[in-house]
């Protein structure tokens, strides 16, 4: 992952509350899927250790999903953030590096085994993010063809994604 957070969040933290994203999202997902789904499972397993209003970022997620012959490479630039992933991710078969994460992902392309799958997920509050993306993407698929890219990003009433999308349809035309 690119741009990896710290990988759990407290849904009862002023963060959380502060504009009641978590209560319209997040705090329904038992209504969204059946109570046996590995998301659920992953959650739930989660909350065990952290605590009933624990919420797992991807990083964590992906944790508890890995097979005993994945790996799990998170990048994270800012030194708090990094740190508290760190923490998060210690009992986790996982690399937690300081590092941009759009650098780290070039230098770890193509991996070995060859096949996997690479999460982007910036901030976006560069936002030169959204120039960067499509050249990075495209640049990530000449390295690694068979990699399953993956990313996520905000869709903004103004528009910013709408560019990025065209421009990463026509770099990777042949990729869709």
């Amino acid at each position: 992952e690119t741009h990896a957070g710290r990988a759990v969040y407290d849904l009862a933290g002023p963060e959380a509350t502060k504009t009641g994203e978590a209560a319209q999202g997040i705090e329904k997902v038992t209504e969204w899927f059946g109570p046996d789904h590995p998301y659920l499972r992953a959650i739930a397993a989660v909350r065990g250790r952290h605590g009933p209003r624990a919420y797992p970022g991807s990083p964590m997620l992906a944790g508890e999903l890995l097979r005993f012959e994945d790996n799990l490479t998170l990048a994270e630039l800012h030194p708090q953030e990094c740190a508290a992933l760190r923490d998060a991710m210690a009992d986790y078969p996982a690399t937690c590096v300081q590092r941009d994460g759009f650098a780290e992902a070039i230098s770890r392309t193509p991996p070995d085994p060859r096949r996997g799958l690479l999460l982007c997920d910036p901030s976006f509050e560069v936002k030169d993010d959204y120039k960067t993306i499509p050249d990075f993407f495209a640049k990530l698929h000449r390295r690694w063809p068979v990699g399953v890219l993956v990313l996520w990003y905000p869709i903004l009433t103004s528009g910013p994604h709408r560019v990025m999308v065209a421009d990463l349809m026509r770099l990777l035309a042949d990729g869709f």
